[in-house]
């Protein structure tokens, strides 16, 4: 491999790094903005508990191949909101990432915003 090679390739890896970290960003943005009305009742969580629903969706059916058959489930437990992906055999790869990555993303963005508003929110991938 020429030097003139290896610069070209760790150039492509550190943009590709930096747009990853800038669609978290956004991510993160994103799902905060949608979750600031979530509130609380009785052991439940409402309001826009289904928006944050809704940008897991988002996120997840840009990640993979068969968007149609992709599809989230949210479970409202007493101590918060379970949001459960469920995708082809096929993409769960895509979901999950490199060493977990992606997915462990995901549950980062949703735990903070969730957290901001008292809701214990998580993000599980299913077949």
């Amino acid at each position: 491999m020429t030097t003139t090679t290896m610069t070209t390739t760790m150039t492509t890896m550190t943009t590709m790094t930096m747009t990853t970290m800038m669609t978290m960003t956004t991510m993160t943005t994103t799902m905060m903005t949608m979750m600031t009305t979530t509130t609380r009742s009785v052991g439940k969580a409402t309001g826009s508990s289904a928006d944050g629903r809704a940008v897991v969706e988002h996120v997840a059916s840009s990640l993979v191949d068969d968007a149609d058959a992709l599809h989230v489930d949210m479970q409202e437990r007493r101590d918060g909101v379970m949001l459960l992906i469920h995708a082809n055999r096929g993409d769960l790869g895509r979901l999950i990432g490199r060493r977990g990555r992606v997915i462990q993303a995901l549950r980062q963005v949703v735990r903070a915003a969730g957290a901001s508003e008292g809701v214990r929110a998580s993000v599980d991938v299913v077949e």
